[in-house]
């Protein structure tokens, strides 16, 4: 990454630690793809086959990554691409929570520094924060980030050590996050004898600028604010959680 400029090395590690950000994501991804044989990276006609658009050559490139998120890659001489949304739901944009209609074609903005992903609404995307390799223990801190949307989801969340054949024999940590569109965020109980590397969890909101109040288990929450995107902190537990906000 250092061999490019400065410019370019500071583009790379960006990217390079957005990798490590969505470590939990993916490493849920693979526990799916393990047990269904799903890949994680999905050709659009997989998951949206009769729409025509999927099959159009200008846009064979996009691919789901997981369940939740929209890949479009660009060549790195252009600053523009041409997207397709696929689906009756809506997109936003990974970076900056831009809204896009499903069923739509937009021309995006596509720097070298942030490209085009997307992700779909009501998704849950479990993130950790910055890490500089997959040994680092990090803060104990799970951010799971939720995106406004209109029809119910759900998440398979998943760890495991990471190293041996352990979570055979059930030393792995796993729940359901499911959101409710009416404005919750259900965490099932934890199944498995592993425990998480995850001491609390910051449940982030994007695109809900109008919540003014937070229960959690019943109780209201303190209700913060960081980068125009409200969150609420709790400690993370073993037994069934519900999150909601109005």
């Amino acid at each position: 990454p250092w061999l490019f400029g400065e410019n370019n090395t500071n583009t790379i590690r960006e990217i390079i630690e957005q990798r490590y950000k969505l470590l939990p994501y993916l490493y849920s991804s693979f526990y799916e793809a393990h047990t269904s044989g799903l890949p994680i990276n999905r050709m659009l006609p997989l998951n949206y086959t009769f729409e025509e658009q999927v099959y159009n050559d200008k846009f064979q490139n996009q691919f789901l990554f997981g369940q939740q998120l929209l890949v479009c890659p660009v060549e790195s001489n252009k600053q523009v691409a041409e997207v397709y949304f696929p689906g009756k739901q809506n997109w936003y944009r990974l970076s900056n929570d831009q809204k896009y209609e499903g069923g739509s074609i937009a021309f995006v903005s596509a720097p070298l520094y942030d490209p085009p992903v997307f992700v779909k609404e009501g998704a849950i995307i479990p993130m950790q924060n910055v890490v500089q390799n997959t040994k680092e223990k990090g803060d104990g801190i799970l951010n799971i980030h939720v995106w406004k949307g209109n029809t119910a989801s759900a998440f398979l969340y998943y760890e495991d050590d990471g190293e041996t054949y352990q979570y055979e024999t059930g030393s792995f940590y796993k729940r359901l996050m499911s959101y409710d569109p009416l404005g919750a965020l259900l965490l099932a109980k934890k199944e498995g004898g592993f425990a998480s590397k995850f001491t609390t969890i910051k449940i982030v909101l994007h695109s809900m600028g109008s919540v003014n109040k937070v229960m959690v288990n019943g109780a209201t929450s303190s209700l913060q604010k960081e980068n125009n995107l409200l969150f609420v902190s709790v400690k993370l537990t073993d037994e069934a959680m519900e999150c909601r906000w109005q």
